[in-house]
């Protein structure tokens, strides 16, 4: 008696695919594998597309670098003219400035032609405070007398000297005395008004700067100014008018 075998057959779907069968080749019988070719030539696409975006993102990343660094400069100079006009606004009666003794060599802290002492009190406040920026980047630090629109005299823009304006001094950095020190201009404080709420002077002193760029895609160097204006604080009525007060 013969023993009959039964086959079951699996149904497959059309279209879909087997899991562990091995597709061969019709002329080698050889097994291949589906998607090796295609994965090469992907890889080669990356490589392609990498060498050609990296000097664009290197290029994207410097910008970013040296934005940040011209930001973190420029923000170092605002921080230093509010500084100083602080200082400067504090003392209407700190008098004229009087070079100390004994006066180091090639010092001209105070000229004989009047200078009030609040303005170099204001450039050594600069000086001394503690910012990002360093001091021999700054061109020059220029303490005024500021009319209503916040600048010297009777100008409408900020000159880039105190040279023909009246109640106006400048002040550059000097690297051997390691500090800031009388260019040109001169104020005569006691004539300076600080008398509450009617005569009440303005003080301006304004920061300019050099940026060197170190990749040069701005430019080599770049030039940033700011001032800041303030009212002097007010003096007791006794001593408050110009001519009163030192």
């Amino acid at each position: 008696m013969s023993r009959r075998t039964s086959v079951r057959h699996a149904h497959v779907p059309f279209g879909s695919r087997l899991v562990g069968v091995e597709r061969r080749s019709p002329r080698t019988g050889r097994g291949a594998r589906r998607g090796a070719l295609p994965r090469r030539r992907e890889g080669g696409a990356i490589a392609v597309e990498t060498a050609l975006l990296a000097p664009v993102l290197l290029v994207f990343l410097l910008g970013i670098v040296e934005l940040s660094m011209f930001i973190r400069d420029y923000v170092a100079v605002t921080s230093a003219a509010r500084t100083g006009v602080r200082v400067a606004a504090a003392a209407p009666d700190a008098g004229r400035c009087v070079n100390p003794v004994p006066l180091p060599a090639g010092d001209t802290s105070c000229p004989t032609n009047g200078v009030p002492n609040f303005a170099k009190i204001a450039a050594d406040a600069i000086s001394r405070a503690g910012t990002a920026l360093p001091k021999e980047s700054i061109d020059h630090v220029m303490v005024y007398k500021a009319n209503s629109g916040g600048y010297p005299g009777s100008l409408s823009s900020m000159p880039a000297s105190c040279g023909g304006v009246t109640n106006c001094v400048m002040y550059t950095w000097r690297p051997t005395l390691g500090a800031f020190r009388y260019a040109s201009g001169s104020w005569d404080s006691r004539q300076v008004n600080a008398c509450f709420p009617n005569n009440v002077d303005a003080v301006g002193v304004q920061v300019a700067a050099r940026h060197d760029f170190l990749s040069g895609m701005f430019g080599q160097q770049l030039t940033m100014k700011d001032h800041a204006v303030m009212n002097f604080e007010p003096l007791p009525v006794a001593t408050c008018a110009a001519g009163q007060h030192e």
